[in-house]
C-alpha cells in the first residue's frame, strides 16, 4: 500500500506510530541499560564523601563545638552533586557562603543572597564552610511551563529577551521573595511534613514572586521562555555544556529528550550527527558557536 499511495494519510500515520515506537522502545533501552553511571565512579563519589564527612567529624571533635545546621546542609550538598543536571534550580543561602563553578565562571553567594541555575553540569568546589547552610528549590520544567501559562495574563509586560548564556542569574530579592524564604523555614522547622498540595502552592508563590519582581527581567524571561514549547532547547542547552565530558545519553537527558530525539534533533541544528564521541560533539559546536 505503501509503495501504491506514498502520500496517503493512512501511510504517514502509520509511519508516525512507527516512529513513536521506536523512540518508546530507546528511552527504555537508554533507561535500563545505556543511562547507568559506571560503578567504579559511584564508589569513589561514595569514598569521597564518607572521606570528607569523617574529616569534618574529627575536626568538629577537636573543635568542641557541634552546629546541627551544617550536617544535612553538608550531606544535601554532596548528594547534590549527583541529581543538579536535569532541571533548574534556586539556591538560597542561609548562613556563611556557597560557591559554584559552571562553565562561565565562578560564583559566590552570601547568606541572604539567592541564585538560579539553569539545568547543565557544574563542579562543587573541594572545601565547604562548615556552617554552610543552604535551601534548593527544584524546577521542573513542566510546573514552570504550568505556571508561568496560567499567570500569564495577569504578568506584566518585559522587554529582555532571553538570553541563552545566562545559564546562572543572581535573584534580587525582594520583600515578597524574602518572606517566602522565611515562611519556609517555618514549615521545615515543623516535625510534621506539609501536605503536598500546600507545598505546589508555595512553589507557585516562589514562581509568581520572581515573574512579577521588576528586579528580575532576566530570570523572568527565561521562565516565560519555557512555557512557549513543550521541551527546552537544544542548542541553548549544548552550547551552555558542551564544555564537560559527558556522554550522548547525559545531553540527552539534560535536553529532556530519548536518544534517538536527541541524535535527530542535533543533526538538524549542526548538520553532523553525534556518535558517542565528545570530539564530534565538541567540534560540531565549535564551528557553529
Amino acid at each position: 500500500m505503501g509503495e501504491k499511495n506514498p502520500n496517503s494519510i493512512i501511510v504517514g500515520l502509520f509511519i508516525q506510530s512507527l516512529n513513536e515506537v521506536i523512540d518508546l522502545h530507546t528511552k527504555r533501552v537508554v533507561a535500563g541499560l545505556q543511562s547507568r553511571i559506571p560503578t567504579v565512579i559511584w564508589l569513589v563519589l561514595y569514598a569521597i564523601t564518607v572521606l570528607a564527612m569523617a574529616e569534618m567529624g574529627y575536626q568538629t571533635g577537636l573543635a568542641g563545638k557541634r552546629r546541627p545546621l551544617s550536617i544535612p546542609a553538608v550531606a544535601l550538598a554532596f548528594s547534590a552533586v549527583m541529581v543538579l543536571i536535569a532541571d533548574d534550580h534556586l539556591v538560597h543561602v542561609l548562613s556563611a557562603r556557597s560557591t559554584w563553578k559552571t562553565s562561565t565562571g565562578t560564583w559566590s553567594v552570601e547568606a541572604g543572597e539567592t541564585i538560579f541555575f539553569r539545568k547543565g553540569a557544574f563542579v562543587l568546589p573541594p572545601h565547604i564552610e562548615e556552617n554552610l547552610c543552604i535551601l534548593i528549590f527544584f524546577l521542573p520544567d513542566s510546573f514552570v511551563r504550568e505556571t508561568v501559562r496560567e499567570l500569564a495574563p495577569h504578568l506584566p509586560v518585559i522587554s529582555r529577551s532571553p538570553d541563552a548564556r545566562d545559564v546562572v542569574i543572581r535573584v534580587n530579592n525582594d520583600v515578597a521573595l524574602s518572606t517566602f524564604f522565611d515562611s519556609i523555614l517555618a514549615y521545615l522547622a515543623n516535625d510534621e511534613q506539609p501536605p503536598e498540595a500546600l507545598l505546589k502552592l508555595k512553589a507557585k508563590e516562589l514562581l509568581t514572586g520572581i515573574l512579577v519582581n521588576p528586579g528580575n527581567q532576566t530570570l523572568s524571561a527565561y521562565l516565560r521562555s519555557l512555557a512557549i514549547c513543550d521541551s527546552p532547547s537544544l542548542p541553548a542547552i549544548m552550547e551552555a555544556n558542551f564544555c564537560h565530558n559527558l556522554r550522548l545519553e547525559a545531553f540527552a537527558k539534560m535536553c529532556h529528550r530519548s536518544l534517538s530525539s536527541f541524535k535527530r534533533e542535533f543533526r538538524q541544528c549542526y548538520g553532523i550527527a553525534p556518535d558517542g564521541s565528545s570530539d564530534v560533539v565538541l567540534n560540531a559546536l565549535h564551528k557553529c558557536c
